[in-house]
């Protein structure tokens, strides 16, 4: 399934709570600790350029399943 940058927009604005809770989302030890599978207490925010590529992955990977869900449950 390819997807648009019209559809996307259409799913958001059709789904403001969604939209809002995925931009709401902080970063922080806990959040990076589940994407990376790292304890906690080895995040090195001197790495945060390398963990916010492996974070927004994740939050891109988690939005296009999401959309891809909603699309096939309408």
């Amino acid at each position: 399934m390819s997807l648009q940058k019209g559809d996307v927009e259409k799913f958001l604005k059709g789904n403001p709570e969604f939209a809002k809770n995925y931009f709401a989302k902080k970063m922080n030890t806990s959040s990076i600790s589940k994407v990376s599978g790292l304890p906690e207490k080895h995040i090195d925010f001197s790495h945060f350029k390398e963990l916010s590529q492996v974070e927004e992955s994740r939050i891109m990977y988690d939005l296009i399943k999401d959309m891809q869900e909603n699309v096939n449950m309408a």
